[in-house]
């Protein structure tokens, strides 16, 4: 990692006021010891606000630096690779992982502007990590290339870049994440060219924040498809976000399954894998569902369906494809559409096929169809 990267913008003008912040603080400490001891630092004393801290600048020394003391934080925070900090409480302008950085149950770590995690940087969150009144309207807040897990909670008010791994941390953990702080207009709000992951047992929250409106999560970087996933055992809900893209699956292992449900969102050219619950969700542009969407309340279907999937509409189920306007086509081309409840207005091609009666009557086929599917 060069010195340029270590270095902010925000530093120039504290480094020509102060000496003292001009001097950048590199752990010298044990191999394991406390934030807080001034002899542990080069400068002889504790790094503080607007200051450059490195730990530990060698490669070769695997350094383990504890934080409990909520009244410290620092300007640009450096972790090299195999070093580690772990914190209750703290606060940093602007962070570079390559190594590892921990925050405590019920502890909390507030990020003012962006964070950096290099290939292998690994960030573990059991209590709170915070960007939400980050100072700074450019840049990502976080740009994963490593991992991100933990029990705790992910606020971001500026977006993700998830080109790396986020994951929720063991059995019967569970880690929210929510994106966005903006109360009007679509805007993106993170791009994942990567993987979101529900491990087995843990259970997963990827929402917007409350205030959000128009939350747009690209499931693609470049030409890249990111995948969001629930595997076996374990569960995953999507709440009010418009996802573009990339693949959303709900893993399917023997007699066991992820537990995916979506609501309150829109799917919008994505690839569906397994089976997925779904929830006021509308899906819009090219469709493939190669698993099986349970439609448990209004949704809408515009644009066209394919992958050879089966639609499973539950019991007073409405969907329909109006509200985008009422001349709305929605075609199916190869899925198996089944169940009891409405498809009201709009206009519908079929060239897959229809079962009604809960498929206890000979299929169906139909085309340009309306009315109840029951």
């Amino acid at each position: 990692m060069t010195t340029a990267r270590r270095v902010v913008a925000t530093l120039l003008f504290a480094a020509i006021a102060s000496p003292t912040l001009a001097v950048t603080a590199v752990w010298i400490g044990p191999e394991t010891g406390d934030w807080t001891d001034p002899t542990n630092w080069s400068t002889g004393q504790v790094p503080i606000v607007y200051q450059t801290a490195i730990i530990d600048n060698d490669e070769s020394r695997h350094s383990q630096v504890f934080v409990s003391d909520p009244l410290w934080g620092v300007g640009s925070l450096t972790i090299d690779y195999l070093d580690t900090l772990i914190l209750e409480n703290f606060s940093a302008e602007e962070v570079h992982l390559a190594g590892e950085f921990v925050v405590l149950e019920d502890g909390r770590f507030d990020l003012r502007n962006n964070l950096d995690i290099e290939e292998t940087g690994h960030l573990e969150i059991n209590g709170i990590f915070s960007s939400l009144y980050k100072s700074s309207s450019t840049g990502n807040s976080i740009w994963n290339r490593g991992s991100i897990d933990g029990a705790g909670v992910l606020e971001l008010s500026d977006s993700l870049r998830n080109d790396g791994t986020l994951s929720v941390n063991g059995e019967g953990k569970h880690l929210s994440v929510t994106l966005g702080n903006k109360t009007e207009g679509s805007y993106i709000v993170g791009t994942n060219g990567g993987l979101i992951q529900a491990t087995s047992g843990g259970s997963l929250l990827l929402s917007r924040t409350f205030a959000s409106i128009g939350a747009r999560l690209l499931n693609y970087q470049d030409s890249t498809p990111g995948r969001i996933e629930a595997l076996a055992g374990s569960s995953l809900t999507i709440r009010s976000l418009i996802i573009e893209g990339g693949v959303v699956s709900s893993e399917v292992q023997d007699d066991s399954h992820g537990n995916l449900l979506i609501e309150q969102s829109q799917l919008d050219g994505v690839q569906l894998e397994g089976e997925i619950d779904l929830k006021y969700v509308t899906l819009t542009g090219a469709v493939q569902n190669l698993g099986q969407l349970n439609l448990t309340y209004n949704c809408g279907l515009l644009g066209t369906l394919s992958g050879g999937g089966v639609v499973q509409f539950a019991h007073s189920s409405i969907t329909y494809n109006t509200g985008y306007g009422r001349d709305a086509t929605f075609v199916n081309e190869d899925n198996v559409l089944r169940g009891q409840g409405t498809f009201e207005s709009g206009n519908m091609v079929n060239r897959g096929t229809i079962e009604t009666g809960f498929g206890t009557e000979e299929p169906v086929q139909l085309s340009d169809y309306k009315g109840l599917v029951d």
